[in-house]
């Protein structure tokens, strides 16, 4: 089995946290209070998260298009670091809330690092 063949199977399993945040499969109804909690102002809130579902469903899927696949990718990068910051700042938080906190905050990071590795990835000839 090559590289390549292990590639889609993989890309589809990053994708699916994209794809269900996108399509509301994860409650995003806290999202707009993280947002404003991190001090993002109200009247943005709203619209910041409806962009950052659209994002998330074209670049999950621009990661599956070849010519798409880097852009698709460091989208994808680039809008989970400020929306990690936003979420789980684990710092910020009640004393009981830091280790689930802390642990979303280091999956995301996970996310971004096999989000980079994708945005390099070239198929073997």
């Amino acid at each position: 089995m090559t590289t390549d063949a292990l590639a889609y199977p993989g890309l589809t399993l990053l994708s699916l946290v994209f794809y269900a945040n996108a399509l509301g499969v994860i409650d995003q109804s806290r999202a707009r209070e993280e947002l404003i909690g991190a001090g993002a102002p109200a009247s943005l809130a709203g619209p910041a998260v409806a962009g950052g579902r659209v994002l998330q469903l074209l670049a999950a899927t621009g990661l599956f298009v070849p010519a798409l696949r880097v852009g698709a990718a460091l989208a994808l990068a680039a809008f989970l670091v400020p929306a990690t910051l936003a979420a789980h700042a684990f710092w910020r938080g009640p004393r009981e809330a830091r280790p689930a906190q802390l642990a979303n905050l280091l999956k995301n990071a996970s996310l971004i690092g096999g989000l980079l590795l994708v945005a390099l990835w070239r198929p073997v000839p």
